[in-house]
C-alpha cells in the first residue's frame, strides 16, 4: 500500500491550540515592553525639557515666559504616546509633566519640577518609572 505522508487533523489542532498558547503569553509581555520603552523615553524628554526650562530661567531670571511648543516642539507636539505640559509654573518654580495617552498602570502620569524631583501617579515603583 501506498502511504502519503501528510497531518491530521488532530495535529494540526494541536499545532494552532501551541500557537494559541505562546502568542497569549508574548503579546502581554511585548505590550509592557513597549510602554517601558514609551516610558524611558518620557523621562529623557521631561529631563531634556527641564534643561531649556533652566536656559529660559538664565535669560529671563523667570519660568513664566517658558512656553513648551517654543522651547522643544517636535518633542511636546509630535508625540503619540505622551502629553507634556507645564502643570504649576510660577517666577521661581516649575513642574512639567508627561501623561500617558495610553493606559500606563505601572507609573501613570510623570513629574519632574525645577529641584529635580521626580514623582509618579504610582510612588511605590518610583525607581522602576525613573530608571535612575
Amino acid at each position: 500500500m501506498n502511504k502519503k505522508a501528510a497531518f491530521t487533523l488532530i495535529e494540526l489542532l494541536i499545532t494552532i491550540a501551541i500557537l494559541g498558547i505562546l502568542t497569549s503569553i508574548a503579546y502581554p509581555l511585548y505590550s509592557n515592553h513597549l510602554i517601558g520603552t514609551r516610558r524611558v523615553q518620557a523621562t529623557q524628554n521631561l529631563l531634556l525639557l527641564s534643561q531649556d526650562l533652566e536656559m529660559v530661567y538664565q535669560k529671563q531670571q523667570s519660568y513664566l515666559a517658558a512656553n513648551l511648543e517654543q522651547l522643544a516642539p517636535g518633542i511636546v507636539t509630535n508625540n503619540p504616546y505622551y502629553q507634556y505640559k507645564i502643570t504649576e509654573v510660577t517666577a521661581q518654580s516649575y513642574q512639567i509633566s508627561a501623561i500617558p495617552k495610553q493606559v500606563d498602570k505601572r507609573c501613570g502620569t510623570l513629574t519632574l519640577d525645577q529641584l529635580g524631583e521626580k514623582t509618579s501617579d504610582n510612588q511605590a515603583n518610583i525607581n522602576e518609572c525613573w530608571l535612575s
